[in-house]
């Protein structure tokens, strides 16, 4: 029964958070949208901060186990286009955990978010686009890798702030054209 009250206040919390945002979301409004006293809250968190802590760790963790799922196969296969596609598969169904993590990042002091530097998905296209650019025989493999990465991720963060997916869909179109046309050696 304690961990399901934990799993509930936890999740209850991180909806909250993701939509509202940390400094609209009280502990009294957890309490009463989870349906407990508010004092239930804190035999398991010593504060809120505690609470996103381990909302943040949470996420991270489910969303790099479905990320390392969804992109298995083109990781073994170095296949940097099919990691391109998982960025607009996983955007789709991580929309309110990528809301969390930026409400975190942008609205909470004191903690600690060193687990968002470990994201699978990231490291792997980051693998993934330098083995592809190397075996083109293309120079700065590991710059061209890292930009990569970084386009995805603005193109996320993007489409979390203007909600516009026809947008993203176009973008990473035109992204994948861009490395087939213009970064293949003949």
């Amino acid at each position: 029964m304690r961990s399901k009250s934990k799993s509930h206040i936890t999740q209850v919390a991180m909806k909250m958070f993701a939509s509202r945002g940390y400094h609209s979301t009280s502990m009294n409004a957890i309490a009463k949208k989870a349906g407990i006293a508010v004092g239930l809250i804190y035999n398991y968190y010593s504060s809120k901060e505690a609470l996103m802590q381990e909302i943040v760790e949470y996420a991270m963790a489910e969303y790099n186990d479905r990320m390392r799922e969804m992109t298995k196969e083109a990781a073994l296969q170095h296949d940097l286009v099919a990691m391109i596609e998982a960025a607009y598969t996983g955007i789709q169904s991580e929309v309110e955990t990528w809301l969390l993590f930026i409400r975190a990042m942008t609205e909470v002091r004191g903690v600690d978010f060193s687990k968002l530097a470990e994201d699978y998905y990231f490291q792997k296209l980051e693998e993934v686009a330098v083995y592809h650019f190397l075996e083109q025989g293309i120079d700065d493999a590991k710059d061209k890798g890292d930009m990569i990465c970084e386009l995805v991720y603005g193109l996320i963060l993007d489409y979390i702030i203007s909600g516009d997916l026809d947008s993203l869909r176009r973008t990473l179109d035109n992204m994948i054209k861009f490395i087939i046309t213009k970064w293949e050696v003949e």
